[in-house]
């Protein structure tokens, strides 16, 4: 809605003069257009996305930079409109998170360090993206979306776009629940243990764990409390237990 009124703005309001009758067209015109460009985005791109979805959602929860590219100009309109979805999926990530943090494995460390994610439309518009990781809570989610992308009577757009802020909410709620386990963990091994239960169950895991490590390069505590030893890309860590210091 922002980026909306500031075209506004831009385009209309600092060009022309609402005094002749073909200004006010071309404003009533470029209003009209609001639904479409401020709201729908996310049905209609969801779906153009959608075999591609769930690694864009699982970048953008990673914390990865997300270049979208095409070669050619007539598909601005896809790239303008990815980069609205991926902005209103993206979560407010807190300035400790950063790609500093070394990892024990070297896929840890590719996701860690990991700077840019870049999205492709080819000339046929159709959209590929440069890697391939998600998980099952991120094909979840893409799914929901896209079933609103192919059937509209589902999921009115302004709704969707709701929904998807409780979803962030509740990953930023999860984050701190285990936070704070981690930090309690230092003194207490079973709040280590509840960390590391919930962690296993967690759809999300990978996710989490990335974000808490990152985390961890500025937290010597937690820091020491999430030692990785994945046999597996991105698997749950064996967790080091010791005993209160």
């Amino acid at each position: 809605m922002e980026k909306f009124s500031k075209r506004f703005e831009s385009e209309v309001l600092n060009t022309t003069t609402l005094d002749a009758p073909e200004s006010r067209q071309l404003a009533s015109a470029f209003v009209s257009n609001w639904y479409h460009v401020a709201v729908d985005y996310i049905a209609r791109t969801s779906l153009l996305l959608s075999e591609e979805l769930d690694i864009i959602i699982h970048s953008c929860l990673m914390g990865h930079k997300i270049q979208v590219k095409t070669t050619l100009a007539t598909h601005a309109p896809l790239v303008e409109d990815a980069i609205r979805l991926i902005e209103s999926i993206q979560l407010p990530l807190p300035s400790s998170v950063n790609s500093s943090t070394s990892a024990s494995s070297n896929s840890e460390a590719d996701a860690l360090n990991r700077d840019v994610v870049v999205l492709t439309f080819d000339h046929s518009g159709k959209p590929q993206v440069d890697i391939n990781e998600t998980n099952e809570f991120c094909r979840e989610w893409a799914a929901r979306l896209v079933q609103a992308g192919s059937n509209r009577a589902l999921a009115d757009a302004t709704l969707l776009r709701g929904w998807i802020e409780v979803v962030k909410m509740q990953l930023t709620q999860e984050l701190n629940h285990i936070r704070k386990l981690c930090e309690t963990a230092v003194m207490d091994n079973y709040a280590l243990y509840e960390a590391f239960l919930y962690l296993k169950n967690n759809p999300n895991k990978d996710v989490l764990l990335v974000l808490l490590l990152k985390e961890g390069a500025a937290d010597t505590n937690s820091k020491e409390v999430l030692h990785t030893r994945a046999a597996e890309p991105l698997d749950l860590p064996a967790v080091a237990f010791r005993a209160p210091g």
